[in-house]
C-alpha cells in the first residue's frame, strides 16, 4: 500500500485522469441539456421502434465494447509501461514507475469513455430525431454506467497497487 508521502506525490497524475473523466461526462451532460432544450415535447412517446431499439442495442454493445477494448488496450499500454520503466531504469515500486502505471489507468479511462460517449451521443441523436423516451433511458443509462466507474483516488491506487505487483 502506499504511504501518505507516496500518495500525496501521485495525486497530480491522479487528478488528470479525474479531469478527463469528468470532462468527457461533462460534455454528454452538456450535450444532453441542449438535446433537451431543443426536444419538441408534443411529439416524446414511448414506442419501441427501429431507431430507439438500435440506440438501446448500441448502448449495451458500447458498454461490453469499452471494457473490452480499455482492458485490451491497458494491456498493451502495460506492456509499454514495462519498456518504459526498463529504460529509465526505475521499478513499479519507486515513483516514477508508479506515475507511468497512473498513465495507463488513464489510457483505459479514455478509452472506455470515448466509446461510451460515442453511443450515447447516438442515443441522444436518436431521441431529438424520434422523439422516444426509451432512448432517453438508455442514454441516461449510459451516463450513470460513466459516474459510477469515475476514477476515484482509492479506485486509482489500488489499480496502481495491483499493476505494480504483476509488472
Amino acid at each position: 500500500m502506499f504511504d501518505r508521502e507516496q500518495i500525496e506525490e501521485l495525486q497530480p497524475a491522479v487528478r488528470t485522469v479525474q479531469t478527463i473523466a469528468l470532462f468527457l461526462i461533462l460534455g454528454a451532460v452538456s450535450f444532453l441539456a441542449f438535446c433537451l432544450f431543443i426536444t419538441d415535447w408534443q411529439l416524446v412517446h414511448t414506442r419501441f421502434s427501429a431507431l430507439p431499439t438500435v440506440s438501446l442495442v448500441s448502448g449495451i454493445v458500447s458498454v461490453m465494447a469499452a471494457v473490452l477494448l480499455s482492458n485490451l488496450i491497458g494491456r498493451h499500454a502495460l506492456q509499454f509501461a514495462r519498456q518504459r520503466m526498463e529504460e529509465l531504469g526505475t521499478s513499479a515500486t519507486e515513483m516514477l514507475g508508479m506515475r507511468i502505471l497512473v498513465g495507463v489507468i488513464q489510457t483505459e479511462v479514455v478509452v472506455r469513455y470515448a466509446v461510451i460517449d460515442s453511443a450515447l451521443f447516438f442515443g441522444l441523436i436518436v431521441f431529438v430525431l424520434d422523439g422516444s423516451l426509451v432512448s432517453l433511458a438508455g442514454v441516461i443509462g449510459l451516463l450513470l454506467v460513466m459516474i459510477v466507474t469515475f476514477p476515484r483516488t482509492s479506485l486509482v491506487l489500488e489499480t496502481v497497487n495491483r499493476m505494480a505487483r504483476r509488472v
